[in-house]
C-alpha cells in the first residue's frame, strides 16, 4: 500500500475531488484515518491527516491522477466553495 496525498480535513475540496476521480478510474482507496480525523479534528496533525492510500500496483495512476486534481484545483480561476460542492456531490454519488 503507497500513500498518494494526505490532507487536513474530509471536506477538503482536493481530498474529496481526488476520491471521486481515483475511484471512477477504478482504483480501489483506502481513507486512513478519516473517521477519527472526522470525530476528533484536532488530531489530524499528530496522525499526518486523513491519508489516501492505494495497492502498489495503482500506485503510478493514482500518482498522475493526483497531480492532474492538483494542477486542475490550483487553477485561478477554480472558486474553492465551488469546488467542494461539487466534490461532495460526486462523491455522494460513488456512495
Amino acid at each position: 500500500m503507497k500513500k498518494i496525498a494526505s490532507f487536513s480535513h474530509i471536506t477538503d475540496g482536493h481530498y474529496m475531488m481526488l476520491l471521486s476521480r481515483l475511484e471512477e478510474s477504478g482504483i480501489r482507496v483506502h481513507r486512513q484515518n478519516e473517521n477519527i480525523i472526522g470525530l476528533l479534528p484536532h488530531v489530524q496533525i499528530a496522525l499526518d491527516g486523513v491519508q489516501v492510500v492505494v495497492a502498489d500496483e495503482d500506485e503510478a495512476l493514482a500518482a498522475e491522477i493526483w497531480q492532474e486534481v492538483s494542477n486542475d484545483i490550483g487553477a485561478d480561476d477554480i472558486d474553492e466553495a465551488d469546488l467542494e460542492a461539487q466534490a461532495l456531490a460526486a462523491h455522494d454519488d460513488n456512495v
